[in-house]
Order: structure tokens, then sequence, then C-alpha cells
């Protein structure tokens, strides 16, 4: 059983999937935005090159864009999800650096018991008001509905030990660059804006956002 909707077109499409053996889904050359998942129950899988990974109840498994996709149901198994395929906002990108699974593809398990109700909750709102239509605002409910799974999801991250929050200067470009996605960027500029030496602020942007500052642009402008 599935159900679908059309979803405000561009920004947000989300769906409650129950699937059993036969799913399957491959993009070779991934899509233009995010996918997000979220095992209610039974279990999924995701393939790439040299990756074989299971989603089970309460984990969050997100494609980057352009990330190769493969996933489905395994032989035998029964998959309950939701799913958002979306455009980030600029400041959801700080949230999103979860532990590597493979090459554009992250996952993270959510062992709290009520967080995963909550999650739950503000998944299938976001759907709701996704399935609604119409924009305006039901899509800027739908989006905050993904934006609560997204902070709940960071919070998780971080309470484990696996995020930091950005320093003053990393902060300070990611806004700038936010702001001004349409205007040329120079990393010189960037890093004296950060108070910091081109590779320091190469290495500490990476580190801190996960991407390198061309490739944290590009997915800000797509």
């Amino acid at each position: 059983m599935r159900d679908t909707p059309t979803g405000p077109p561009g920004l947000l499409v989300s769906g409650y999937f129950r699937e059993h053996p036969g799913y399957h889904v491959v993009r070779q050359l991934g899509t233009r935005d995010w996918v997000l998942t979220f095992t209610i129950k039974g279990c999924g899988f995701y393939r790439q090159a040299g990756v074989d990974l299971r989603a089970r109840p309460g984990d969050l498994v997100l494609l980057e864009p352009g990330a190769y996709h493969e996933y489905g149901t395994p032989p035998g198994g029964y998959w309950e999800f939701v799913w958002a395929h979306f455009i980030a906002r600029p400041h959801w990108m700080p949230w999103l650096p979860w532990p590597a699974a493979g090459k554009g593809l992250r996952q993270l398990h959510i062992a709290d018991g009520r967080t995963r109700k909550r999650l739950r909750e503000a998944f299938l709102r976001c759907h709701r008001d996704a399935k609604a239509g119409g924009g305006g605002l039901n899509e800027d409910l739908a989006l905050n509905g993904l934006e609560e799974v997204l902070l709940l999801a960071a919070r998780e991250h971080a309470l484990a030990g696996g995020a930091q929050a950005l320093s003053p200067g990393v902060r300070r470009v990611v806004e700038h660059l936010a702001e001004r996605l349409a205007a040329p960027q120079h990393v010189p500029e960037l890093a004296r804006m950060a108070g910091l030496s081109e590779s320091r602020f190469a290495h500490r942007f990476k580190a801190e956002t996960g991407d390198s500052v061309i490739a944290y642009l590009l997915k800000l402008r797509l």
C-alpha cells in the first residue's frame, strides 16, 4: 500500500509507503534534490559500490543531490517508511552532516523512543500538509514539519557526540553564502571573513560542514 501525494512541486514531495519484496528503485545519476527516509517498521536496503546498508526502525537515511540511488525491500521482508524529496533551505545545511555510510549516503539511528515518536508525528504531519497541495500556507506547513524532523535529528546527533556547533568564523561564511547565492565567491575573501588562512579555512570549513566550500555552495544553489 502506498500513500503518495504530488506535493508542492520543486520544494518538497513526500510519501508514506508500505512495501513488500519487489520494490526496487535505481537512479544512476541520483536526483537534483535531497532524499530522506525514516523507517517505521520492517527493513529496507540501500546499495552502492562496496556498500550494503540496512535501514531498520528508527533509522533516518539521507541521500545527497547527485548521489547514486539503489534502494528497496529485501527478499522476504517488509518495509514501512515515510520519505521526502526536498530542496534544502540554506539554514538547514549545518544540520545535515550525519555519519557517512557511502558516497553521498548518510545514516542516523534514533535510539530514544520518545524522539522516534516525535519524528514520526512530524514526518507524517509534513506528509499530510504536502499532500494537501496548493502551495502557499500548506507548503510552508509541510516545510516546517520537515524542518522539525531535521532539527530533532541534528539534536540527537549532537547529543551522541557526533556533531558540533559551527565556529563563529565558519558561521559568518555560511550566512554570507546563503544570503548571496548568485554572487561570485572567492575562497581568499571567504577565508579573510572567517579570520583564517586559506588552508586553515578550507580544512575547518570541511570539518564543520562536511563539504568543501565549492561543494557546499553548489548544494545551496540547487
